[in-house]
Formats: C-alpha cells, structure tokens, sequence
C-alpha cells in the first residue's frame, strides 16, 4: 500500500542551498529537494472580512490592489523577448468568508482545503486566553483550529519586523507543494505616529498597508509627509496611521513578494533589487514589478510549455532545477498537526 508522505509547512522559505551563479533562490525540503508545483496554475481567494482599513477602509479597494499583482509572476518576460517564458499562473478566485489558514488531511469537521490571502488585524497575545487549546499540538485524525485561525489575529509572538508570513505545507519527500496561505500583519485602525519612541518600527497597532501608486511607477520611497499633516498635496512616505495619499507598506509591493513565495521561491541574499528580497521599506513600491532575477527563479523553476505543445514541469529532475545560492535559517514554530508536520520559516521583514 501507498502511503503519504510526511507534510511539512515552509514559512515563506527553508533550508537552501548553492548552485550555479543565478540569483534565485528555491525553498527546499530538509533534505534539500526543491519545493514545487505539479501543477503550476494556483488560485488564490481573499478573506474579504479582514481586509485593510488603510487601503479606502473598504474590501473593494484592497481587494483590486491585490487583483492588480495577480498575473505578475505569470507574465514573466526575459529582457529582449517578447514572449513569456514561464508555465506558472496565478488567478484570484474571489473573496471567502473562511480564514482558515493551514492543510487538512479529511478530519471530520475541517474546511475545505484553499489558498489564502487573509490580513490579520489584532495581536493574539491580546485576544487568546492563557492556555488555550489552539496552542496544543492536536491528536492525529482530529481538527482543531491553530490560534490565529480560531481567533483573527496575527501571531505576534514571531519577531516583530515581520509584514507578512506565507506558510507552504509541501511533501517532505518530493517536495511537492500541497497548500500555501499568506497572512499580512494589518493595521486595526488605531490612529497616532507611525514613528515615535514608543512605535520605532511603525507597527504598534499592525503595518500601515496602503494602495497609493508612486508618482512616474513603482520604484523607492517618496519624500516623507509633514508629521501629522492630515492631508499631503503630493504623494509622500506616510508618518501617521490613517494619513491619506501616502505610502507605507505598500499591498501590491508585499502580496508580489508574497506569492513567489507561494511559488516556491526564497529571499536571495544581497540583491535588494529583487521583488524576493528580504525587506522593503515604508514608501517602497520597487517589488510590484519582477527584476531580472526574479523572472530568471520562475522560468527556470517553471518553464514555459514548449512550442511542440509537451509540458515542462518542474517535479519530474529535482536535481537539475536546484539552481540556488545561499542558505536561509531553519525554524521550528508551534503549528497544528505538530506529529505530522513541523515549520520551517523565515521571514519577510521590513526595516526603516
């Protein structure tokens, strides 16, 4: 008899290691097989509810910045072609209702199995009880709810720099990817300074996520706005929550990151220029668009299906795709289902 093998969940990447000289990273199992798509064409849904108050205090407008970034990593282009040169698709299959991040294995009671896009707008250290059931690792064959789930919050007891998380649950012998679900730290509609002694990082009360478009297309941070001006004639670098017309954590500049995550894709280290790079800063809006790098990991992960109409994929010779450099840190996190699954992480983070 077949059986399955263990699933394990990647948060935004795992453990990695050198290739050739391509400044592309690929999360990998740990035992070093590369993480990938059967099926390279992944619908996203958007849990409506959570949406961002920063972006118009409506689903709607946060809603269509995400739309908008959708199809980035599915166009990919190589500079000097005119055709695209990757077999990967993203597609938004419309808001849910459900915010159930992680993969189930048919528990009686689970949801649906679906790749997610929730914002996360309270802390769970101020909303779950001390002790409470969703930190416990749960019995095999039983459904239970892991904290952020069961409560809407962001687990802030990660490191507190962290924007956004993508959490991959993949085979941990082929390296096939199950399920990914994305969790952006939001704003909970507190006002005051985003930076002051008592908020230096700009995130006390969530990240500011905002919808704004740079003047002349994305690229680096606008000036900074007057502090306090509560109505900027130009687009700025926001320095207060609720600021209009300003920039901060850019939705469409985290959700790309994001999804090459999703993708299968990690954080390569010393090219900031890279949608995959590590961090971003407030006002910047440069990862909407993918750089040389980035479009060089997707086609090469998941080339585009070639003339004679056969299909290339990235599953069948995990040897010949580990084109990666570097190496990511390994982390173990409390998640459900911790018999059958462990967390590899690291993380998105933003600095000032």
């Amino acid at each position: 008899m077949r059986t399955r093998a263990p699933l394990l969940l990647a948060i935004a990447a795992g453990l990695l290691y050198a290739g050739p000289a391509l400044a592309f990273l690929r999360t990998q199992t740990p035992t070093g097989t590369p993480l990938f798509w059967k099926d390279p064409h992944v619908t996203m849904l958007v849990y409506q509810k959570g949406a961002t108050p920063s972006c118009g205090n409506d689903a709607a407008t946060s809603m269509a910045a995400v739309q908008s970034v959708i199809p980035t990593w599915g166009l990919a282009t190589r500079a000097g072609e005119s055709q695209r040169c990757t077999g990967a698709r993203i597609s938004l299959g419309g808001p849910t209702t459900s915010d159930e991040t992680g993969f189930f294995l048919g528990e009686p009671g689970a949801p649906a199995n679906s790749n997610l896009i929730v914002w996360r707008t309270q802390f769970c250290s101020q909303v779950v009880p001390a002790g409470d059931a969703c930190y416990q690792a749960c019995p095999a064959g039983v459904y239970c709810q892991n904290c952020p789930s069961k409560y809407h919050c962001w687990d802030d007891t990660r490191a507190a720099k962290i924007i956004a998380l993508t959490t991959v649950t993949y085979d941990t012998v082929k390296g096939q990817i199950y399920d990914a679900d994305m969790e952006l730290d939001g704003w909970n509609g507190t006002a005051g300074a985003l930076s002051s002694p008592s908020n230096p990082l700009g995130n006390l009360d969530g990240w500011y996520f905002t919808c704004v478009d740079r003047p002349g297309g994305p690229g680096l941070p606008p000036p900074v706005c007057a502090a306090g001006d509560p109505s900027p004639s130009s687009v700025c670098t926001c320095t207060n929550y609720a600021q209009p017309n300003c920039i901060f954590m850019d939705v469409q500049n985290t959700v790309t990151h994001e999804l090459g995550h999703v993708l299968g894709l990690a954080h390569p280290p010393d090219h900031p220029e890279d949608t995959m790079a590590a961090t971003a800063a407030p006002g910047e809006t440069s990862k909407r668009v993918l750089a040389a790098d980035d479009v060089e990991g997707i086609c090469s992960v998941y080339p585009a299906p070639k003339p004679s109409g056969g299909c290339a994929t990235a599953g069948g010779q995990p040897a010949l795709l580990a084109l990666l450099l570097g190496a990511l840190a390994l982390r173990l996190s409390r998640r459900r289902h911790a018999a059958v699954r462990s967390v590899s992480s690291t993380r998105r983070a933003g600095t000032r």
